[in-house]
């Protein structure tokens, strides 16, 4: 009997699995349903009606760079983009773009209706940077980089300025070392210092009226006077003092074995002045500090950074310092004046949650524990300190051990000042007096002073 195309069809389907007829189904719904979706993605953006909206106008140097408002990709600049006026006030806008530092704004108060906010990031490069390691035998010497930064060897240096530096190496009983060292961008400089045994030592204080210069030996930086220094080799040394408003004194001393040599000072104050000053500070601290280009050391907590000898005329002043935006100014020396700049730094949009402890110590070059955790060597300054309560302590021989508990809230800065008390002792070692520079010899030394580029000792507020 001959079925009609029908009745074989409807046979057919029967046939179909009822689990096949499901998937069918299911598929089919959602084939049109993603297409409905993917339909109303494809519409353009509605464009805001006239009214109740205001704009941001937003350019950058260069061009080209990400637009995040309120945490929302919206674009690269140039960009113009609506803001509802009557809504929520308050705004972040960030601009950011490889290869340079990103910047942010905040704003309090919508635009006003129609209104078009001008908003222009200049965009900052980057620091190019590397690091270095530096080692030495025996370990546990005190090393600094240019100058500065003392730690305790092994210690890696980290976010240095491209380029050539100084690394120095001091510990007593041996003889001292100095180098250096090429600094490339995104490497680490391996430094090894091979420190000597010496065999025949001597002692060194230098007392200065005013106290508190800094004192050099060999142009390696001991401390400020009146620090005794032992362990030193026998023979002629180069002995530098530096002070803020003083003008330098450089001469030669004879260190003789097992003894101690006395030297004391009035400093001569700066006359007829060639040359201009610059004080420095920042909010927070431990900025580094960048003078026409060249990296000078950081700012400290609670103190203004002072710099001397300085060329009359304009001068280029940056600060950089992680987790906040670049600062830039230019200022003009005068010779004989002193100019002074103060910089409340930015956050930066990835701002973390640790603080910044700025540590010193009389005397200084102290051992600096955090948390029972050697850290460095006094002056200290730890950028990456976690909030929360931490325990410093400071220990150094002949001296009575320094500990306090101390609470840190993220982003905070804080001064740790450690005045050592000495050991007691039944009674006090006494050596022959000895060397070449007499205080009575000081006018006879001050012909030969040399201009000070440099003072680390600064002012207070």
């Amino acid at each position: 009997m001959r079925r009609s195309p029908w009745y074989r069809w409807n046979e057919s389907v029967r046939s179909i699995p009822t689990t096949h007829i499901l998937l069918f189904w299911v598929t089919f719904i959602t084939i049109f349903g993603q297409a409905g979706a993917i339909a109303d993605m494809l519409q353009p953006s509605p464009i805001p009606p006239p009214g109740d909206y205001g704009y941001y106008q937003v350019g950058s140097s260069p061009d080209g760079a990400d637009v995040v408002f309120d945490g929302k990709f919206v674009g690269e600049t140039p960009l113009t983009f609506p803001v509802f006026s009557s809504g929520t006030p308050g705004h972040l806008i960030g601009i950011s773009k490889t290869g340079y530092i990103t910047w942010t704004r905040s704003f309090s108060e919508n635009p006003a209706v129609g209104e078009s906010v001008p908003v222009f990031a200049p965009l900052q490069p980057k620091e190019a940077t590397g690091s270095i390691r530096v080692t030495s035998s025996p370990s546990g010497a005190l090393v600094n980089l240019d100058g500065i930064m003392g730690q305790m060897s092994p210690w890696t240096y980290t976010s240095v300025p491209v380029g050539g530096h100084t690394v120095q190496a001091f510990l007593s009983g041996f003889s001292p070392y100095s180098g250096q060292v090429e600094v490339v961008a995104d490497q680490t400089a391996d430094v090894g210092a091979f420190l000597y045994p010496l065999t025949s030592t001597g002692a060194l204080q230098v007392v200065t009226s005013p106290g508190g210069a800094d004192l050099y030996l060999d142009n390696i930086y001991l401390g400020k006077t009146s620090t005794a220094v032992g362990s030193i080799a026998t023979g002629t040394h180069v002995v530098t003092l530096k002070h803020y408003g003083y003008q330098d004194l450089t001469g030669q001393v004879m260190v003789e074995d097992g003894k101690t040599t006395y030297l004391s000072f009035t400093l001569i104050p700066f006359t007829e002045p060639t040359t201009g000053n610059l004080r420095i500070e920042s909010d927070p601290a431990g900025a580094g500090i960048y003078i026409d280009g060249v990296y000078k050391g950081v700012t400290s907590a609670g103190e203004l950074t002072i710099f001397t000898g300085i060329a009359p005329g304009p001068h280029t002043v940056d600060l950089k310092l992680s987790d906040y935006q670049g600062y830039s100014d230019t200022v003009g020396i005068v010779a004989g004046n002193t100019s002074t700049i103060s910089a409340n730094l930015i956050v930066s949009p990835n701002y973390g949650r640790n603080a910044l402890l700025e540590i010193i110590s009389v005397p200084s070059g102290a051992p600096v524990f955090l948390d029972g955790t050697m850290q460095g060597i006094t002056p200290l300054t730890l950028s990456s300190v976690p909030a929360g309560s931490h325990t410093i302590s400071i220990q150094v021989n002949g001296y009575l051990d320094y500990s306090t508990l101390i609470p840190i809230s993220p982003g905070q800065t804080v001064l740790i000042s450690a005045n050592l008390a000495p050991v007691p002792t039944p009674g006090q070692t006494t050596s022959t007096p000895s060397g070449l520079f007499p205080a009575t010899a000081a006018p006879v030394i001050a012909a030969g002073l040399i201009t000070m580029n440099r003072s680390r000792r600064p002012d207070k507020k």
